[in-house]
């Protein structure tokens, strides 16, 4: 069970916040709430709650100057940002502070649905598994059957834009840190690069596929991303080239 707090100045939201949460069935519990900054960081630091999330505007001390403080006493916390402050001055002052997310008033059900399964798959991976990782002398020992099931479920489903850990994890009826360490052990890399790789491989194979003809745009989309920048910098970083470059390379090297 993943611990929650929310930090909100008016009670009609954090009541709002709080029954949003319980519909999620993401095995969420909320431990307590907050209506300032200073009653954050006490619970904060009480609880090191793995999910926060927190307004902008609140008296005593505001969402931002209490995340400063947060990040002190909570760390591994995923900090998600709601508020109705669309300033970039504000969304890139919780970026340099490594928040996990920022989202706007009023949220989008899916949307926040999908920011929070990530944030917990963020949590499970980088602290969760490490930690079970730090605390095994031996092996585990995978059934092998879970093993096959959890792969081929992602090499069915990769191209899904919302597959997510989370998912796959209760498809299996598995917790999400013994689904990351079944990953880790069969693939040698974490859910998202793995995913990443399975996405990009099928990218090169559709650019190189002179009958189907797509645009990149296309591509992104069919390879599982929303965002045809996110597709593109992913590309990048995994071949070295943008999408159209390889394009371009495999056309001129067809043409020689």
């Amino acid at each position: 069970m993943f611990r929650a707090l929310i930090a909100d100045d008016e009670q009609i939201i954090r009541e709002g916040l709080y029954n949003l949460i319980q519909t999620l069935n993401l095995q969420i519990q909320v431990v307590a709430t907050a209506s300032d900054g200073s009653e954050a960081i006490d619970f904060a630091r009480k609880y090191e709650p793995e999910l926060i999330f927190i307004d902008i505007n609140m008296p005593t001390i505001n969402g931002l100057e209490a995340i400063e403080q947060i990040k002190e006493v909570s760390s591994n916390s995923k900090i998600i940002i709601i508020s109705g402050y669309s300033e970039f001055e504000y969304a890139q002052k919780a970026i340099d502070l490594g928040v996990h997310a920022y989202l706007l008033k009023p949220l989008d059900y899916k949307n926040f649905k999908q920011v929070v399964k990530k944030a917990l798959e963020s949590y499970s991976q980088e602290v969760l598994f490490p930690n079970i990782l730090l605390k095994e002398d031996r092996e585990l020992d995978i059934p092998k059957d879970i093993s096959t099931k959890a792969l081929h479920y992602i090499q069915d489903n990769f191209a899904q834009p919302d597959l997510s850990l989370i998912d796959i994890a209760e498809s299996l009826n598995i917790s999400c840190s013994y689904l990351s360490k079944i990953i880790k052990k069969q693939t040698g890399e974490n859910f998202t690069i793995y995913v990443n790789h399975l996405r990009i491989n099928l990218a090169c194979e559709l650019l190189t596929n002179r009958n189907m003809n797509y645009n990149i745009s296309q591509i992104s989309n069919k390879c599982g991303y929303n965002s045809l920048h996110y597709f593109s910098r992913i590309f990048k970083s995994n071949v070295g080239m943008s999408p159209n470059k390889y394009r371009e390379r495999l056309t001129h090297d067809n043409q020689n």
